[in-house]
């Protein structure tokens, strides 16, 4: 964000389709049935964007 703040503007549409892509190959992958994934991200942009958001390993 800091090289090409430009980009500020596409991270919802981003974040969309990024998460319709995972959810796809989520399914394609574990044979699981399509409703153990939603459709929709149920976490918003704000959340994943904060540091303390994602687990460290």
């Amino acid at each position: 964000m800091k090289r090409n703040p430009g980009l500020k503007s596409r991270l919802d549409e981003a974040m969309t389709e990024s998460w319709s892509e995972a959810r796809d190959l989520a399914i394609a992958e574990t044979d699981l049935p399509d409703e153990q994934f939603p459709e929709i991200c149920p976490f918003s942009l704000e959340e994943v964007m904060r540091p303390d958001f994602w687990p460290t390993p």
